[in-house]
């Protein structure tokens, strides 16, 4: 803020023009607003903290390694309670570093909670990507069922559109998924470490990467009494394909 006042004043001061003088009351407000929302934050942290939320838990250091396997032991062998709360579970904390501090004092149902909610989302979202898919692909074997060897440079451009088609929605959708999973889990989900969380994204695309490959493929197979017949290789056979490259190209 005191920078943008100093702009300011050098605009007034000499001969800009208009439009920097402008500027420069712009700048200003933005600041204003930047260090009311920080004053703000700010307020609501030394709040919360006076509040002193108990998480539940508890970090505790030993001089030895002996001591904490041996308190660890002694715990896991006969339940423990403080002040009538338990049973104490023990087990070896994290690194310091890899601790979401903020995220500590959320439980773990809620932590449940939120991830399943999450994955519906990003769920909800394949589901729209390979109905999409799928409905391209029904398409293209309607299209060349139909047409004639009298058209077949026409079937050839419509068959070439449609597998481009198929293969930018199958990209679309990966990465729309790629993106989504990992802005649910910084943003809706609480994991208490930064390895939970990153363990939970790469499972997550794996499953859903998989998963946008095999269900189409398992859809057309399902329609023909689960046999695969010649007419399943230019429909789920094809969408397998689209899948491979849409990877590659992902």
């Amino acid at each position: 803020m005191q920078s943008a006042h100093v702009q300011w004043y050098m605009a007034k001061a000499g001969s800009y023009p208009e439009r920097k003088k402008r500027k420069a009351s712009e700048a200003i407000a933005r600041a204003k607003k930047r260090l009311y929302r920080a004053q703000q934050a700010v307020a609501k942290s030394l709040s919360e903290q006076n509040a002193k939320v108990c998480t539940g838990i508890v970090f505790v250091t030993y001089n030895t390694v002996d001591a904490a396997e041996a308190c660890i032991e002694a715990i896991s062998s006969k339940p423990a309670y403080f002040r009538g709360s338990g049973p104490l579970k023990c087990r070896t904390a994290p690194e310091p570093d890899d601790l979401i501090w903020e995220n500590l004092q959320c439980s773990r149902t809620e932590q449940i909670v939120r991830m399943v909610l999450s994955s519906l989302i990003v769920t909800l979202q394949l589901i729209l990507s390979t109905a999409a898919v799928s409905f391209a692909m029904v398409l293209l074997t309607q299209t060349t069922v139909d047409m004639n060897d009298k058209v077949s440079v026409l079937s050839a451009t419509v068959v070439a559109s449609t597998f481009g088609l198929c293969v930018g929605l199958i990209v679309v959708g990966l990465l729309s998924i790629m993106g989504m999973v990992p802005f649910l889990a910084y943003k809706m989900e609480r994991h208490h470490t930064f390895a939970a969380r990153e363990t939970a994204i790469v499972l997550k695309l794996i499953f859903f990467q998989v998963l946008n490959v095999i269900l189409p493929a398992t859809v057309f197979v399902a329609l023909h009494d689960w046999r695969i017949t010649d007419e399943w290789y230019p429909t789920g056979g094809q969408i397998v394909l689209n899948g491979l490259l849409a990877d590659f190209i992902s």
